[in-house]
């Protein structure tokens, strides 16, 4: 596994989720992960010294490590100087390609994503993945939902999917209540 992955995703819609889930799978299989959640005014040094402690710069982590890695950086837009560090990132990838097996997943709200990336965009949820959710949850025996609530419900939330579904669960909650 190689390359430079970058996850644009919106507020709300479980990116640290997504990335603890690489996380879990890269582990799985075998491969060295790391997990690094970005907090506002956060550097290079900041990070890898959150995860590795005598280490201030990528590439040393990445030179000394001897079976591949995975490294994942929850919210990198969070940085000030995100965009350089996304650059370096994707340089250090590909200087090691063909010759260890180094990986970057990147999270984001915000487009900072450089050429050579790999970008991959979560959308907002549609009308058609609400109908989906709603059905998924008639299985489990939850009351229909009429279509005027679905549209106001997908418009309440902006078509953000967390979002979304704690709205759900909650007027489900509230019909519990008042049963």
């Amino acid at each position: 596994c190689y390359g430079a992955i970058f996850m644009i995703l919106m507020n709300g819609s479980g990116k640290t989720t997504l990335m603890r889930n690489f996380k879990h799978h890269a582990e799985k299989f075998g491969l060295e992960c790391f997990y690094i959640k970005a907090e506002k005014g956060d550097n290079e040094e900041d990070l890898v010294g959150k995860t590795f402690l005598n280490e201030k710069k990528m590439e040393n982590v990445i030179k000394n490590n001897k079976n591949g890695m995975m490294v994942i950086i929850d919210d990198i837009d969070k940085l000030a100087d995100c965009k350089e560090l996304s650059e370096k990132l994707t340089r250090l990838v590909n200087s090691y390609w063909n010759k260890k097996s180094i990986s970057f997943v990147l999270s984001s709200t915000k487009e900072i994503a450089n050429e050579g990336n790999r970008i991959m965009r979560l959308r907002q949820f549609s009308e058609q993945d609400m109908h989906e959710m709603v059905d998924d949850a008639m299985k489990k025996g939850l009351p229909k939902m009429g279509e005027e609530c679905i549209h106001s419900i997908l418009n309440d939330s902006g078509g953000n999917p967390k979002l979304t579904r704690m709205i759900c669960w909650y007027i489900y909650e509230k019909l519990k209540e008042n049963e």
